[in-house]
């Protein structure tokens, strides 16, 4: 998958096909790091088989356009559910908006570690984390790679980045 411009817009090649590239998230932090999200739009489907290899799900949806968008990631970096203690995660957190981005990301941290975080210390975090920036290295902000230009977020989990204590200190308990 390579992207391109045209007119000031950015287009992505996926197997011989052009969309028009809504949001696009990669694993790393240059241009070379491997997709994990991508949002598109073409008049022409979006298949499994043309994606790299890997796990792709794919969600089709007709927007207001006349030409469906296609939604394509890779589950491995969305599986919220399997995450055990002292194991290395890498999740990612992609909401409509940056802040939507964060709320999510500090949600599952509230709620993976059962914190009891009063509404308004969760409002007081999600307004003051610095934006663009991470959180003694816990959440990052990954780069939107689409015409959107939206960030989302990432948070790493294990012994040495996200626990437990990290999430409680994040959250001034």
């Amino acid at each position: 998958m390579q992207t391109f411009t045209h007119q000031g817009k950015t287009y992505i090649l996926i197997n011989g096909k052009e969309y028009f590239l809504i949001r696009g998230y990669r694993a790393g932090d240059n241009w070379k790091a491997d997709w994990i999200f991508i949002q598109v739009y073409g008049k022409v489907p979006l298949h499994p088989e043309d994606l790299p290899t890997g796990e792709w799900e794919i969600i089709k949806t007709r927007g207001r356009a006349e030409y469906p968008i296609f939604t394509a990631y890779l589950p491995k970096y969305f599986d919220y559910r399997s995450l055990k203690d002292d194991q290395y995660k890498k999740l990612y957190f992609i909401g409509m908006t940056e802040r939507g981005s964060l709320f999510v990301a500090l949600n599952f941290l509230r709620d993976h570690y059962k914190l009891k975080v009063p509404d308004s210390q969760f409002e007081k975090v999600l307004k003051t984390l610095p934006e663009g920036s991470n959180y003694q290295r816990n959440i990052n902000q990954i780069i939107d790679h689409g015409n959107s230009q939206t960030p989302a977020y990432s948070v790493e989990f294990d012994k040495w980045k996200m626990d437990e204590e990290r999430a409680e200190k994040l959250f001034s308990l």
